[in-house]
């Protein structure tokens, strides 16, 4: 239900927010597990009941005997230390309240793993180690390092295939990327969080409905609290109002039980999830000058959190916001009335931040009633107050990251390439042992066709051992071709792996460049390293869309505008580089496609606007509907097509590549790609040179 708060984050929710996300990932770690029995093929303890040994509690020279006495029971030697670490890092974590010491036992935990490598469950327990040290370097507040660690904790579990844990570790990333004022990042990784939940399967499970519903609604909020936060006003609005529309037709999910036990809609969270976003979404509203519907927000928020068991804690937020409102409208004596109200609420409940808010609204409210010395006694207050905030919060910008994550990244990335060179081992060797048969009978073919010239005797003979052997040759290259498939296929999942570490140096460089610590010479290093990962993962991503098929296709009902909003968003600030507009008018329409690949497409079509089109220029995207089909038109002012280009445009062959108008480098394989998907997808896909300067590419397919 809670979400992020604006600067500075409201520590009561966040702790709220920071429950709720450990609970999800607890539930999914205990569903994991259950799905998962046959994996581990050890005996555990992990159900063992510790109320047996609770009287030990306080003693932990004791305590701790037990657990060795209890795990030292393991079979599996190597597995019964790492849960006997997990145990021990438990103890101090929840009883003795020791990060330092917790984090240490963690530690312990990726030290033993690296003797479980080969067991099934390994990346479910490397995950969850890595995992523990982010909460842990998290307690002893160290935030750029705890965000490294979640974010490798997020490369592992995905060879997992757990899509919850997945969304979790997402959120988590997220609430750690707002704490350092990363709203980009941040919004992002509640995206991924937003959509992961979609492939959990609840089971009839009413109480993970429950929480799924909690969580989603709070995902959508915290995404527009960092465009609020990045004065992105229109992408704000649009996610609070996608939180309320998310409420409200969810509903039914949210709910509890009356006093006879009975299953009813839960209208007290429901209620106060709305307070919240409103009180949200009013700061946006007055961004937009609407101040009529930002003081309407504003008192329903106060009216709906003032209830019984409702949050009463957001409260004070929203009558600072009001009563800033009223005196920026100059309606000191309305304001006055609200500021008495916040003052009465913080004199019962105190609360650092908004009685910081509160001396420098009392300050506004004074000088504006001509009462200078007490407005300068409460802007002093408000100042001091201030920077003393900001001085402990100082540490939450700070990013130690570097160093760890660097090693940690490089360690994963070589166990998994030992994997894949394993692998590609076998297929090469299969090849050549392929390759080798070909040439034996090729050999035997062409000595046959000599000999077949002595007699007609021999001849016959040398025909009917031909077309044996023509008989095994079609099996043999029946057998290369399905060799070659295989090839291709494990071609795609190399690739496909390949963006998971090129990805991570990807975004590692792009976090390092933010920063202003590093000299000229290493700056441009540093640059060339995050163009050549994001290139090298453009051209990855090319290679797993190659050969799409009608086979491949997997059709949903999906609204097309929508997602061409998301792609222009997605490209928003590739364009801003080269200080270009993208518009796009039209109507919805829905149409059966797999939206991942059709994002694929619009991707590569405005990238390459964006690519071949110079700067301070427009790109603009129409979407039109007749009564059975939908088109969609991505028309630029660029360098065009040249005729010499027209035929091999669409082709594989990577034949057409050129570089963009700023030295853009390009594989030519985008729109080869693109043409698969629309037409697996029965679509059609063509481009008309524009009659001044510039192409436009139209995509069309049937309504749904």
């Amino acid at each position: 239900m809670t979400s992020l708060q604006t600067t500075p984050l409201r520590s009561k929710r966040l702790l709220l927010i920071v429950i709720l996300t450990l609970l999800a990932t607890g539930y999914s770690f205990y569903s994991f597990s259950t799905k998962n029995k046959s994996v581990t093929r050890t005996s555990s303890y992990i159900n063992f009941d510790f109320r047996k040994i609770d009287a030990y509690i306080d003693d932990s020279a004791r305590y701790l005997r037990a657990i060795d006495s209890i795990y030292g029971l393991l079979p599996n030697k190597a597995q019964g230390l790492y849960e006997n670490y997990a145990c021990k890092r438990g103890y101090y974590k929840f009883i003795k309240r020791d990060p330092a010491t917790t984090l240490l036992y963690t530690d312990s935990m990726l030290e033993v793993l690296n003797k479980l490598k080969s067991d099934p469950a390994y990346y479910f327990w490397y995950s969850t180690a890595l995992a523990y040290k982010g909460d842990d370097l998290r307690a002893l507040g160290k935030f750029g390092e705890s965000f490294g660690f979640y974010f490798l904790a997020r490369e592992a579990i995905q060879q997992t295939g757990d899509s919850c844990l997945y969304r979790n570790y997402s959120a988590t990333l997220g609430l750690v990327a707002y704490q350092q004022l990363n709203y980009v990042d941040a919004a992002e990784y509640f995206k991924q969080a937003f959509r992961h939940p979609a492939y959990c399967d609840d089971k009839g499970n009413g109480n993970t409905a429950h929480m799924q519903y909690t969580t989603q609604q709070s995902y959508l909020d915290n995404i527009g609290l960092c465009y609020s936060r990045l004065n992105m006003s229109d992408s704000a609005l649009y996610y609070f109002d996608s939180a309320l529309n998310y409420i409200d037709h969810n509903a039914q999910r949210a709910f509890t039980y009356d006093k006879e036990y009975n299953r009813i809609i839960d209208t007290v969270f429901i209620e106060k999830a709305r307070g919240v976003i409103y009180g949200n979404k009013a700061v946006d509203v007055i961004k937009k000058g609407r101040y009529a519907e930002a003081e309407f927000l504003l008192k329903e928020s106060i009216r709906l959190n003032s209830l019984p068991a409702h949050a009463l804690e957001d409260v004070p937020y929203s009558q600072a916001k009001l009563a800033g409102l009223q005196l920026r409208q100059k309606r000191k004596e309305e304001a006055a009335g609200v500021l008495k109200a916040l003052k009465a609420g913080l004199d019962s409940f105190p609360n650092t931040e908004v009685l910081k808010r509160w001396h420098n609204l009392q300050a506004d409210y004074h000088h504006q009633s001509g009462n200078y010395a007490i407005a300068n006694m409460h802007l002093n207050r408000y100042v001091a107050m201030k920077d003393s905030m900001d001085a402990k919060a100082e540490g939450l910008t700070s990013s130690d990251i570097r160093k760890e994550f660097a090693h940690l990244k490089t360690q994963y990335q070589l166990y998994n390439l030992q994997k894949e060179d394993a692998i590609k081992n076998k297929y090469l060797f299969a090849a050549l042992a392929g390759g080798s048969l070909a040439v034996i009978i090729g050999f035997l073919i062409w000595r046959n066709y000599r000999l077949s010239g002595k007699h007609i005797t021999a001849l016959e003979k040398l025909n009917r051992e031909v077309e044996r052997k023509n008989l095994n040759l079609q099996k043999t290259l029946s057998s290369l071709e399905k060799s070659h498939e295989d090839n291709s296929r494990m071609m795609k999942i190399v690739a496909h792996d390949l963006r998971n570490p090129i990805g991570g140096i990807a975004g590692l460089s792009a976090i390092m460049l933010k920063t202003d610590s590093f000299p000229d010479a290493q700056r441009g290093m540093l640059e060339m390293i995050h163009k050549s990962s994001n290139h090298s993962i453009e051209l990855i991503q090319d290679l797993v869309h190659i050969n799409t098929s009608a086979r491949d296709r997997y059709g949903e009902s999906m609204e097309l505008r929508e997602l061409l909003c998301y792609c222009m968003e997605m490209l928003h600030l590739k364009s801003e580089e080269k200080n270009q507009r993208i518009s796009l008018t039209g109507s919805q329409a829905m149409v059966n496609c797999d939206r991942d690949k059709l994002w694929r497409v619009f991707n590569n079509l405005i990238s390459n606007a964006i690519k071949f089109s110079p700067e301070n220029t427009d790109i603009n995207v129409t979407l039109t509907t007749s009564d059975t089909e939908v088109i969609v038109s991505v028309k630029d002012q660029g360098i065009g097509i040249p005729e010499n280009l027209s035929d091999k445009l669409f082709d594989i062959s990577g034949e057409a590549k050129r570089r963009g108008t700023a030295g853009e480098p390009s594989f030519g394989l985008g729109l080869g790609i693109s043409k698969q998907i629309v037409e697996s997808s029965n679509g059609r896909i063509w481009f008309e040179n524009n009659k001044t300067k510039g192409a436009s590419f139209f995509v069309s397919f049937p309504l749904a």
